[in-house]
């Protein structure tokens, strides 16, 4: 049943405080959204392990630029190169991984 006005009456604060969940949720997604944009104007290096490759990253993992050592394509096992480019990506992606955690958590707690 419904009081006047077309509204159903409040169960116990029920409304309220599905208003007040709405608006923390609305708060912590704009937090997550400012966090993201934040994290593309940052740039995270990574290399492989002999430095023949390196690579950046934005905040969020996004690959910017690869360079690969000409020497590295053209030593005895070009195959190899493969490989340190996965490690120069995955060192740049971790290192912005671990920033992007650690800002979340101190904004959102």
């Amino acid at each position: 049943m419904s009081s006047g006005g077309g509204k159903p009456p409040d169960r116990g604060g029920v409304l309220a405080e599905l208003r007040t969940a709405r608006a923390v949720l609305a708060a912590r997604l704009a937090t997550v959204d400012r966090l993201f944009q934040e994290a593309a104007r940052r740039v995270h290096h990574g290399e492989s392990g002999d430095g023949a490759v390196l690579a950046r990253v934005d905040g969020n993992g996004r690959l910017l630029t690869l360079s690969v050592d000409p020497r590295a394509v053209r030593a005895p096992h070009p195959e190899r190169v493969g490989p340190q480019i996965v490690a120069a990506i995955a060192a740049a992606r971790g290192a912005a991984a671990q920033e992007r955690q650690r800002r979340t958590r101190e904004a959102l707690g």
